[in-house]
């Protein structure tokens, strides 16, 4: 897709489906329209860019386009951009449109609420500024910007945001995003980096006069595929996004911290499950096994005192939980119901040995929850 739109075409299209409808279990249903074309088309040409989704509680979405031609490695290509969205709420009072348009002012593109005011984009294909006016741009009544910067792999800028600064009436504040040192590879231009993806740490800081202020909090997370003994084997089987440490501080001192440890096979557990069930794509599942919290009554501070806090979780070999265990090892317990082939929580009994049952109606979408005691 390019812009804010509609796919890359060569030409009309033709189509013939012009609309498709999803049922839903409980008698509604999405539906959706494809019926682009532009004014003085005739009926046969249709670009295939979606124009009406009908919600299941009523109401929609509507949108219209225009066709832009942009140049990609020196190609003259043709998209279709959209111009117009309108969220109709079927609440009588009718649609709400947001209009698009593009290049201005200065080669900047505009977005207009339905109450009039703008908001004016950058005209790269990332938004690297961003500002909110109240009324018309032309106005220059500027409520607030945010700039932001991004990962440089050696491609130019990327989507991978790196530092986003706000500015609201001469205040200025910041957030910082460090990632992982990734990898590198090589291809017909040479050497480039690219990270996992894995955010090591944010930092926020103060509005400032003019510049950010102080720093408020940064919180720096460390990853499974980063530390343990088995770190080599999330990396290799692609598990990047699991962290065992969350440690929150004000820039110098802790305030917070959150450990965790996955795949405790002393925590796995056999479902009995064999509908559709097949084993593990690899040796690791990232099943979640213990969650410590510390506490502390005087915590951002350099003398402080920290006590941890363990939580427990047992999972079935169908990635369902089947226990948790609180830190006074009280245990809730999840059952369920070959009729799911396992998928779904029929049974939930806490630690007073209070049983919720769950009545899963496929034929209306329905839960309906009853709670009894289950006798010792």
């Amino acid at each position: 897709m390019d812009g804010a739109g509609g796919a890359d075409f060569g030409g009309t299209w033709n189509q013939t489906v012009t609309q498709s409808v999803v049922f839903l279990g409980n008698n509604t249903a999405w539906s959706f329209e494809y019926n682009d074309r532009d004014a003085g088309d005739p009926a046969s040409v249709n670009y295939g860019s979606i124009t009406k989704i009908r919600l299941p509680v009523g109401g929609s979405i509507s949108y219209t386009y225009t066709t832009r031609q942009i140049t990609i490695n020196n190609l003259d290509r043709g998209s279709r951009w959209v111009t117009s969205r309108t969220v109709d709420a079927n609440d009588g009072n009718g649609g709400r449109t947001w209009t698009y348009s593009y290049n201005t002012p200065t080669n900047f593109n505009t977005v207009t609420d339905p109450l009039g005011n703008d908001t004016v984009h950058s005209p790269t294909m990332i938004d690297t500024v961003v500002k909110h006016y109240q009324g018309s741009y032309s106005s220059n009544n500027l409520l607030n910007e945010v700039d932001t910067t991004y990962l440089n792999t050696g491609y130019g800028a990327t989507v991978i945001p790196v530092s986003i600064q706000t500015t609201l009436g001469g205040k200025v504040n910041k957030r910082t995003i460090a990632y992982d040192a990734g990898f590198t590879y090589f291809d017909s231009r040479g050497n480039h980096w690219m990270p996992y993806g894995s955010v090591m740490s944010v930092t926020d800081y103060d509005y400032g006069s003019g510049s950010p202020g102080s720093v408020l909090r940064q919180t720096n997370t460390t990853y499974s595929w980063q530390s343990g003994s088995h770190a080599a084997t999330y990396l290799s089987e692609n598990i990047l996004r699991l962290p065992v440490s969350v440690i929150v501080t004000d820039g110098t001192n802790t305030c917070a911290e959150t450990d965790y440890t996955y795949d405790d096979s002393a925590r796995l557990f056999s479902s009995n499950i064999t509908t559709q069930h097949q084993a593990a794509p690899g040796t690791l599942r990232g099943n979640l096994s213990s969650t410590t919290r510390k506490v502390s009554a005087t915590p951002c501070q350099a003398n402080a005192t920290w006590t941890s806090l363990t939580s427990y979780t047992n999972m079935y070999d169908t990635h369902e939980i089947y226990q948790t265990i609180d830190p006074r090892s009280d245990t809730t317990r999840y059952g369920y119901s070959s009729t799911y082939a396992g998928a779904l929580a029929t049974t939930v009994t806490n630690a007073l040995r209070v049983q919720l049952l769950r009545d899963l109606q496929q034929s209306s979408a329905t839960e309906r929850t009853q709670g009894f005691l289950v006798g010792r």
